[in-house]
């Protein structure tokens, strides 16, 4: 378990005394994203992994509206519960891919249709490659 200051609920109540600390800056996570990108040109992006958030949703649909959808396969993976809260936001995505549920792509049979998947995932850009016989990008969304 980890705990990081101001972000995880849990550690404010928590004893950090004589726990060991550990700093991640910009350069680590620039380096960590190099070494799990195994490919170059996606055939899909796949965002929600583990499933978009309605936060999540929000923010890529405000980043998506008014844009122009390129030619590639896009899928937004989410709950349908989240899905349900977020129908404006949904309505936006589904003018740039298909907004999945309840399912994840690493388990999803995307190796029939696609080689190299980019995401925002550092766990799918983990799992792709051997459950799915991916490439992967790691990229941000933003």
């Amino acid at each position: 378990m980890f705990h990081i200051e101001g972000v995880t609920p849990e550690a404010k109540n928590a004893d950090l005394n004589g726990l060991e600390r550990v700093g991640v800056g910009r350069k680590d996570l620039i380096t960590a994203r190099e070494s799990l990108s195994t490919g170059r040109e996606p055939d899909l992006i796949a965002l929600g992994c583990p499933h978009l958030s309605e936060a999540e949703l929000k923010e890529i649909a405000s980043l998506l509206k008014g844009g122009k959808r390129k030619d590639i396969d896009v899928w937004f993976c989410t709950s349908k519960a989240t899905r349900e809260r977020c129908p404006r936001e949904v309505e936006v995505l589904e003018r740039f891919g298909k907004v999945v549920c309840d399912t994840c792509m690493v388990v999803a049979p995307i190796e029939d249709h696609y080689s190299c998947t980019a995401t925002n995932s550092a766990k799918a850009c983990n799992y792709l490659p051997t459950l799915c016989s991916q490439k992967v990008v790691c990229a941000s969304v933003g």
